[in-house]
């Protein structure tokens, strides 16, 4: 039969798998921490795994503030922006870098599409230089000094960080403004803020999901603004056929890379290990 132990300390956890009185981890927070993780690779016979929890991680320029109206400006920062980093130096390498569809899901592009597009492929020096090209095309060949909100929850702040260090290596100089959640949530949705560091759960795995809690959210300016984008959601959302789905999913997620209205960072994911037995 199947035993589970219920150990609400996270280091006693840790310490029941290491010495093999646990073979596999639960899911969520009753589980592994990602700062785990590194400890856990080294133990001979143990197994890791990322699993998706469906949540997102993004910055959202706003398109009502100057220079992020300006779209040379939007890509110049979506350009300097090192996913991979972020999600190592945030989760531990445990969360899954994409674009604006879920991640892991059946209607995404593989990882292998990411890797090879401007702002996520990596090493990082053809993608500074443009940037800073495009800043300096924009006006701004010295950099813009920018504020970012972040709510004090969660990694949400640690993220706001990440960004700040990445996009000083183009001169943009961005302030960071972390607020207490309630403080954070009445300026997010009345747009009082440069740059958003906002993340939130998808509800179900589902693109449809997570794009209306996100990129196309009604109560930010362009998810009730921009008509092309709201036709492709309306269209893939009562398109039954997975693969004609897929078609539209990736005509709006083109769009979303061309417009850049928001900068996906990652998408969670959690840490789990099973000794090999099992």
């Amino acid at each position: 039969g199947v035993r589970a132990a219920l150990i609400a300390d996270a280091a006693t956890r840790l310490a029941a798998l290491r010495t093999h009185r646990v073979q596999i981890t639960a899911l969520g927070a009753a589980g592994l921490q990602p700062t785990d993780m590194p400890v856990i690779q080294q133990i001979k016979g143990i197994t890791t795994h990322s699993y998706a929890t469906g949540s997102f991680f993004q910055a959202m320029p706003n398109p009502n503030v100057k220079p992020w109206n300006d779209i040379r400006v939007r890509r110049a920062a979506h350009l300097a922006i090192n996913r991979t980093e972020v999600n190592q130096l945030i989760k531990q390498g445990t969360g899954f870098v994409g674009g604006f569809i879920l991640t892991p899901n059946k209607f995404a592009r593989p990882a292998e599409y990411y890797a090879k597009l401007p702002g996520y492929r990596l090493p990082k020096d053809q993608d500074i230089a443009e940037a800073k090209r495009l800043l300096a095309e924009a006006g701004y060949p010295n950099g813009f000094k920018t504020n970012v909100l972040a709510r004090r929850s969660s990694f949400i702040p640690a993220l706001a960080q990440v960004l700040q260090q990445q996009w000083l290596k183009i001169g943009i100089d961005a302030t960071l403004d972390v607020q207490p959640v309630a403080v954070e949530s009445d300026r997010r949705y009345t747009e009082q803020w440069d740059v958003l560091s906002y993340g939130s759960g998808s509800g179900i795995m589902d693109p449809d999901s997570s794009l209306s809690r996100g990129v196309l959210n009604p109560l930010f300016t362009f998810g009730k603004t921009d008509k092309k984008a709201q036709d492709l959601f309306s269209l893939q959302s009562r398109t039954l056929d997975p693969s004609k789905r897929m078609v539209v999913l990736q005509q709006l997620e083109d769009y979303l890379f061309e417009q850049l209205p928001t900068f996906p960072y990652f998408y969670d994911g959690g840490p789990m290990a099973l000794w090999n037995e099992v």
